[in-house]
């Protein structure tokens, strides 16, 4: 998109489905229990209208976000209580893209912003711990671990990748000011270096 390129958006709404089931004051080590399903549909359509606006770009992008988190909480005591638990998000998406020239009013498809059925997914448990040192001030420290794997085959296909992660790792081509070769972290990674400055 150019300098006089505008971008507007067209149209964007989300909707969102969730199913909650809550158990409070379970006899045991768990003393309350919720456990949270849902399912949103998000849409986007972007007009990008070129100057003099004798052509515009309709990007479409649809996702689906599917996700679940259970969170648990044991209490250890009058003043202290432990909250843990997971998630896990899949997004997928479908990416459309369509180019048409005002005159002769020709539109042309393309590939979208997003391969389409690429998915993005999110899995994380967490655990805090609550503990109340006087009547209006607690200490609440806790920790999460997240792990993220996006999977986009048509995208890797048509790069010439097939399943990924290649055998050997993947090229990469960077444009830079200038490198230090011999440094510890580039040192037999680097294939070859070209110049443009004559």
């Amino acid at each position: 998109i150019s300098d006089t390129d505008k971008r507007v958006f067209e149209e964007q709404y989300r909707d969102l489905t969730y199913l909650t089931w809550n158990s409070r004051g379970i006899d045991g080590p768990v003393d309350d229990l919720s456990l949270v399903l849902s399912y949103q549909a998000q849409h986007q359509l972007t007009r990008t209208t070129s100057y003099p606006k004798d052509r515009f770009q309709d990007d479409t992008d649809d996702v689906g976000t599917v996700g679940f988190t259970g969170t648990l909480r044991s209490e250890l005591g009058e003043r202290q209580a432990l909250t843990y638990g997971l998630e896990y998000y899949q997004d997928r998406f479908d990416s459309r893209r369509e180019q048409t020239t005002i005159s002769p009013g020709a539109a042309v498809d393309k590939t979208g912003t997003y391969r389409d059925g690429a998915t993005y997914s999110t899995v994380a448990v967490f655990a805090q711990d609550e503990v109340e040192i006087a009547d209006s001030i607690s200490l609440v420290p806790g920790i999460r671990w997240s792990q993220f794997q996006i999977d986009a085959p048509e995208g890797w296909d048509a790069a010439g990748l097939g399943s990924f992660p290649a055998t050997g790792g993947v090229k990469v081509g960077i444009v830079d000011t200038g490198i230090d070769a011999a440094h510890e972290d580039l040192s037999g990674k680097v294939v070859d270096c070209a110049s443009t400055t004559p």
